[in-house]
Order: structure tokens, then C-alpha cells, then sequence
């Protein structure tokens, strides 16, 4: 991201106009190109001026086993550059990133003469540099970001599954648990597999009661698919609703009037949309 440094570099020294009006002039820009982010990233619906403490690969940045691609870095309140660079990981050493200024040397830009007649470097240029070193050492480690829009795993609990009647547990525990999601803005897309299940008694659905900030905002239904070697048929089609004012999926199978009882062999998969309220 290109700066102009506002901070004073000698006593008595002035740049040729206010720097309050050239923090304005940035803060016109970057503060709308941080929100069209948060627009499009947000996992949250608050009332909050974005400010990413994990960093969110907007785009590039990536792995290619020389080194790291070139792309942009949502990280803070800023925008950042990262030119494309080429590694070698010693013994005990991560991917780093390093917010890096450099200055815009040119006979329109820097130096600027200061009133006192000192020559400064006020032009940065702030990007994100990537190199070889201890994990923690930079502003951030590559593997600690986040990719712009990418799915949330959300992991396992037995806490998370439940019934109409009885109980549905997981004998297999997180191995056989695979629930993630996507959010933009309100809109969300998860993402189910559930795989050999118990289902302790007959019941007419099985949940799925998910640790989201926001309920559903209305009903919303798919159809997803089954596998149980109790029922018949054995397969076949699921419907899940995404339940309004709770944050529960709910699974009925759609030629059944309940599920029966079945051990460690349920599986249910699939996916559906719904929309958040707001909390």
C-alpha cells in the first residue's frame, strides 16, 4: 500500500502543506477498500470497523514449493502488497511475513525539501515481504492466514448432535466428522458428513444443533442423501431444513416416517444454504 509518512522527521520542520490533509487524502481510499473487504469476507454481522488481526489472502500468495506467488494481504485496516519471491526453509524455519516500507525514489516524489531545508523520504510504499525464519518472528507466519472466502471447519463436538427422541452419537468421534461452512455476509453455505452414526431410538428427525453467533432467519430446505443398514431402503434421499430461530439442521428421511434405530452405521452427507439473522 502506497503512504505518504506524515510523521514530523525534524523539530521545526513543515512539509509543504498540513499532513492532516494528506491523512485524509489515504484514509479517503483505504478506508472504503478495507470495507468493500469486509463486505465480501465478513463472517460476523456487527456494526464494527474492520480491523483483521488474522490475515485474509485476498488473492496469489501462493505456495509453489520455491517460494511464494505474488498477491494481496487484508491484514489490520490496511491493504497489502506481496511481490513474488523465491525461498529456502532452513532447519526449524516457517514462511514469514514482514510488514516492509520502502520509499518512491524520483525526481517528482522523494526526497521532499522541508521548510528547514532538510531533504525526507515521505512516499512509502508498505508491502508485506516473505522470507525464511523462526515461526512468530515476522508480523505473521504464512501458514496463520486465512484465505479470502474460504470454508470453516467446524469441529467436532458431541455436544453439536441430537434427536426428536433418544440420542445420535458419534461412536467414531472427530474421524467421522466433517462439518464446515461459508459466509458471506448473512448468507451461509454449509457443508455436512456425518458417517457412521448411532441412532439409539426410533425418532423423526436428527439434528445437528451448530455453534453459529446468529439463528436462522427463516426455513430453508434441501435435499441431501443417507446411508443406515436398518432402514429401508438403506439409501436413499435426506431432507434438511436450516430451522428458523435456532441454529439447528434438521434431517428427515424423505420416503421414512422415522429413522430407526442403527449402530455406528448412519451416514448422512450434503449441503444447503440459509440465511443468518442478525444478532
Amino acid at each position: 500500500m502506497k503512504k505518504i509518512n506524515t510523521t514530523p522527521i525534524t523539530t521545526g520542520s513543515a512539509m509543504p502543506f498540513k499532513s492532516g490533509s494528506l491523512e485524509h487524502l489515504q484514509s479517503a481510499y483505504q478506508e472504503p477498500l478495507i470495507d468493500i473487504v469486509q463486505t465480501l469476507q465478513a463472517k460476523n454481522d456487527v456494526e464494527a470497523f474492520p480491523n483483521y488481526s488474522t490475515p485474509i489472502i485476498m488473492y496469489g500468495c501462493r505456495w509453489t514449493g520455491l517460494g511464494v506467488s505474488q498477491g494481496v494481504v487484508a491484514y489490520g485496516t490496511e491493504l497489502y502488497r506481496a511481490q513474488a519471491v523465491n525461498i529456502t526453509l532452513g532447519f526449524g524455519q516457517v514462511v514469514i511475513g514482514t510488514i516492509t516500507t520502502t520509499y518512491l525514489t524520483a525526481t517528482n516524489a522523494d526526497p521532499v525539501t522541508f521548510s528547514d531545508s532538510t531533504n525526507n523520504n515521505v512516499h512509502e510504499i508498505r508491502e508485506i515481504v516473505w522470507s525464511a525464519g523462526i515461526s512468530g518472528s515476522g508480523d505473521f507466519d504464512f501458514d496463520n492466514c486465512l484465505m479470502f472466502n474460504e470454508w470453516t471447519t467446524i469441529p467436532y463436538s458431541a455436544s453439536y448432535m441430537g434427536a426428536q427422541a433418544g440420542n445420535w452419537t458419534l461412536p467414531g468421534g472427530a474421524s467421522d466428522w466433517e462439518v464446515k461452512y461459508k459466509q458471506q455476509g448473512r448468507t451461509i453455505f454449509i457443508n455436512f458428513y456425518v458417517n457412521n452414526s448411532t441412532v439409539s431410538a426410533s425418532t423423526t428427525y436428527l439434528l445437528l444443533n451448530l455453534p453459529f453467533n446468529a439463528n436462522f432467519k427463516f426455513d430453508c430446505y434441501n435435499i441431501c442423501f443417507y446411508n443406515s443398514t436398518n432402514n429401508t431402503p438403506v439409501s436413499g434421499a435426506c431432507e434438511v431444513k436450516a430451522t428458523i430461530n435456532t441454529s439447528e439442521l434438521r434431517f428427515k428421511p424423505a420416503t421414512l416416517n422415522a429413522w430407526a434405530t442403527d449402530t455406528a452405521n448412519t451416514t448422512i452427507y450434503g449441503q444447503i444454504i440459509a440465511e443468518l439473522d442478525k444478532f
